[in-house]
């Protein structure tokens, strides 16, 4: 079992405020908050994490309710990408069960083998046909040249089959064994957006009507029958993006006391299907209205953290709330130290290289660092952190983040193999196991 004291002493530091605020008189305020990453397809084992925390979360304070959500505990609800839509859909009020299988139909939309794509399809065979063309000429033009200048009728043939035999050569290092990309990627995104677009469409509505922001307040009233109330009135959506156009950061949310958004009109499966788009992978999303272009947020957020504490702050000060604690429970889509780069590729700095490798490194990197702030920042008397994430050093073929046909065991890896990291070193804090961490979180949440 999850030893809960360590995690406390590497992640939070548990002093005596509850009793200085009551000598004081003060209300206590507990603004919780939870947070998944970004991480592709990963995700879902975040969603096999979020199943076994309901149901301990309900065993313990709601066991005769059978309408508790997540909802009902967190009062900030961040995700970026990936994580964007289970935030939406737990701020929607599903299930995390609900979740899980939303999320497996929706990634399934996203990551479709792209060769199973008729457009895609088409466009790889229609560019690796002119790719073919250009070679065979410049291999045919080569081995006539050869057999011109030796005046050998056989040296011709024999030059033209070497040359194509090299070119096919090169292409297929190029194309497959360096850059390991479909062939289309050099012009646009692996994957279209239109199968995504559809189902966040279908999952993010109520009867006729496409959810927007300004609606998660009402989605999500305060739950009387859960014995540990949520302090906000309703929850708090939180999305990040970015204005591809203006290099400008945005992030969705939903409206509450401090703060009337000025995107609340936005719809949420607009707000996660900008989040969402992630480069190389998937298209950037156009505004209509304002002409801009937008991309996925992890440029800037990938663990979104910084921004829910940002805005609980903010929530807190606006309120007048100098005695607030603030509980955060942060979600990992996989551990990056377990994850080495080749030293010899990555020491070369080449250029296509790390066309490969710079977005999974830069995830890691912008997760690592946003784990390291938020945990120093509430690394203080009163406040809760907690970064769970997950080692997939024994499960590398768990790794990639569009591979589709691996959620059903990503799912079952988060119900089963979650640990608590620490905020500076980022080492595991004990073995790997759910049940011992979604315990810990029980008890301090």
């Amino acid at each position: 079992m999850l030893d809960f004291a360590n995690q406390q002493n590497a992640i939070a530091t548990e002093a005596a405020h509850e009793d200085d605020s009551g000598a004081q008189g003060q209300e206590k305020h507990v603004i919780r908050i939870l947070c998944c990453d970004g991480g592709g397809v990963r995700g879902a084992a975040t969603a096999g994490f979020l199943e076994e925390l309901e149901e301990g979360l309900r065993r313990r304070y709601a066991p005769n309710d059978a309408t508790f959500r997540l909802s009902d505990i967190f009062d900030f609800i961040a995700g970026n990408s990936t994580g964007s839509i289970i935030a939406a859909l737990i701020a929607t009020r599903r299930t995390s069960r609900e979740i899980s299988s939303a999320y497996s139909k929706l990634a399934k939309k996203a990551f479709p083998p792209w060769y199973l794509s008729p457009y895609l399809w088409l466009l790889s065979v229609g560019l690796n046909l002119v790719l073919a063309i250009a070679l065979a000429a410049v291999a045919t033009g080569a081995g006539f040249l050869i057999g011109r200048l030796d005046k050998n009728p056989l040296t011709g043939p024999w030059a033209l089959a070497l040359c194509v035999f090299i070119t096919i050569l090169v292409a297929i290092v190029v194309f497959w064994g360096l850059l390991k990309i479909a062939p289309h990627q050099w012009w646009v995104a692996k994957y279209g957006n239109g199968g995504l677009r559809a189902a966040l469409q279908s999952e993010l509505h109520a009867g006729q009507q496409q959810l927007a922001l300004k609606d998660v307040a009402n989605l999500t009233p305060r739950n009387p029958g859960v014995g540990l109330q949520r302090t906000l009135p309703g929850c708090v959506l939180l999305i990040p993006s970015v204005d591809m156009y203006t290099r400008k950061v945005v992030v969705y949310k939903s409206p509450h006391e401090a703060s009337q958004a000025s995107l609340q009109d936005t719809l949420i499966w607009e707000a996660v299907l900008r989040s969402t788009a992630a480069q190389t992978y998937l298209p950037i999303v156009r505004d209509p209205p304002s002409g801009s272009y937008f991309s996925d947020g992890g440029l800037w957020a990938n663990n979104p953290s910084v921004i829910a504490l940002t805005e609980a702050i903010k929530y807190a000060g606006h309120m007048g709330w100098d005695n607030a604690e603030i509980h955060m429970l942060s979600i990992g889509t996989g551990s990056p130290s377990h994850n080495p780069l080749p030293l010899p590729l990555f020491k070369s700095g080449s250029a296509p290289y790390w066309a490969a490798h710079i977005i999974p490194c830069m995830m890691d990197a912008q997760g690592r660092g946003a784990t390291y702030c938020v945990g120093e920042m509430l690394a203080q008397s009163g406040h809760f952190f907690n970064r769970v994430d997950f080692n997939f050093e024994e499960h590398k073929e768990l790794l990639a983040l569009d591979d589709s046909s691996n959620v059903t065991a990503l799912i079952e890896f988060g119900k089963g193999k979650a640990q608590c990291f620490d905020h500076k070193s980022y080492e595991a804090l004990g073995q790997p196991s759910t049940a011992a961490v979604v315990q810990a979180l029980v008890e301090r949440l």
